[in-house]
């Protein structure tokens, strides 16, 4: 059961990948290997960089000065942060446009999906 359910959300996430919505159709094997290429790249090569140079930079002059601790605590908590602020964001994007529409109508649509009140501006 859980295979299936992962296969149906990783082909939702990346169905734009694989197909084109304003055309209709299916994209080429090309277009979908250069998709699929670039965010291999934006992932490791811009997030996975970033983080591991900030790691580098920090690891050493922390555990020099005795602070370790410290250094796994703020990387600890710098990956709870982006964790929850990554699957708040993934679990909301659909919602955002709807809800910060100011026409009533949409705003009402959007409380029924599930908006608080809060995110509903209108």
């Amino acid at each position: 059961m859980l295979k299936i359910l992962l296969k149906k959300q990783m082909a939702e996430v990346f169905r734009s990948y694989f197909y084109d919505a304003k055309k209709n159709k299916a994209r080429s094997k090309a277009a979908v290997a250069a998709y699929i290429v670039l965010f291999v790249v934006i992932m490791l090569g811009v997030l996975g960089g970033m983080f591991t140079l900030l790691a580098l930079s920090m690891s050493a002059p922390m555990a020099a000065a005795g602070m370790d601790w410290l250094y796994f605590a703020l990387m600890g908590l710098l990956a709870i942060l982006l964790g929850s602020f990554g699957s708040v964001f993934n679990c909301t994007w659909p919602r955002i446009t709807i809800c910060f529409c100011p026409c009533p109508f949409r705003l009402m649509r959007s409380w029924a999906r599930g908006c608080s009140a809060f995110t509903c501006w209108g």
